[in-house]
């Protein structure tokens, strides 16, 4: 008689209590990689991570597409039960472990390096830098048709138009989405108008973005401004952790202005 194993029967216990369900509301096509979306997420559990609600997105999309991360911020709605959010979602391409025993009973060979699963769908055999070999879907994402399909109609829940975007000024610090790398990037305002901002952004380039593109802003003055411009272009802040330890020690006479932008780094609902 095989032991029973408690440890993994105490796991799926574990993730069943931080588990996230995650319902689209509401969505808006950024370009063919690029979703705007409305979420609700209903907690399981009082341990809920940000790990968590990527996962679910992840989930309920089926892997296809993906959170981008630092984009979602929490939505102050009364009428709901469930926290609200909105953020991004970028089309990406699912994966599964090679398991030669499933590829050969339920998967059919339709060229080199290339198999149909029992739905249809297409799979490519790649390999790892470490020689492993795993499946890739095959071809590109329908990301809109993929999000309508998972939308969940709720007329209490708040829609993409009516969320005000926030007035952007000068000399502010923003995060705003990178729509052409699908990713979240900072900056500050140098120039503000009704409808485009110019952010010198913190890898050194300066970026035309549109205002609705904005997720986040923190009002500096002009001095801080001028200061930050001055060093911003020696830093590396690829890494969320890099960036804070830069800007703690480049603000380390304003630790009021840190806090602020660790929070505008950090505070983001899904990362």
């Amino acid at each position: 008689m095989t032991k029973l194993d408690l440890n993994k029967v105490y796991s799926k216990f574990a993730d069943r209590q931080n588990a996230v369900v995650a319902a689209i509301h509401d969505y808006e096509l950024i370009n063919d990689k690029l979703i705007k979306v409305v979420c609700t997420f209903a907690k399981i559990g009082t341990n809920v991570t940000k790990d968590n609600l990527q996962k679910s997105i992840a989930t309920l999309l089926s892997g296809r597409g993906l959170v981008v991360e630092n984009s979602f911020r929490e939505v102050e709605h009364s009428t709901l039960a469930h926290n609200v959010m909105v953020g991004y979602i970028y089309a990406g391409h699912q994966v599964r472990d090679y398991d030669e025993k499933v590829v050969k009973a339920s998967m059919k060979t339709m060229a080199n390096n290339l198999l149909m699963d029992t739905d249809q769908s297409l799979w490519e055999i790649k390999s790892s830098p470490d020689g492993s070999k795993y499946l890739a879907r095959h071809g590109t994402e329908d990301l809109s048709q993929l999000v309508a399909l998972a939308k969940v109609r709720d007329t209490n829940s708040p829609k993409i138009r009516t969320l005000s975007t926030t007035q952007t000024k000068s000399m502010e610090f923003v995060a705003f989405i990178n729509k052409a790398k699908c990713e979240v990037g900072y900056g500050y305002v140098v120039k503000a108008d009704a409808d485009s901002l110019e952010v010198l952004s913190t890898e050194d380039e300066v970026m035309n973005i549109d205002t609705d593109d904005v997720i986040e802003a923190v009002d500096l003055n002009e001095e801080d401004v001028m200061e930050c411009s001055k060093v911003v272009t020696t830093a590396n802040l690829v890494n969320p952790e890099k960036m804070k330890e830069y800007y703690q020690k480049m603000f380390s006479y304003a630790p009021e202005y840190y806090q602020q932008l660790v929070k505008i780094i950090d505070s983001h609902s899904v990362a």
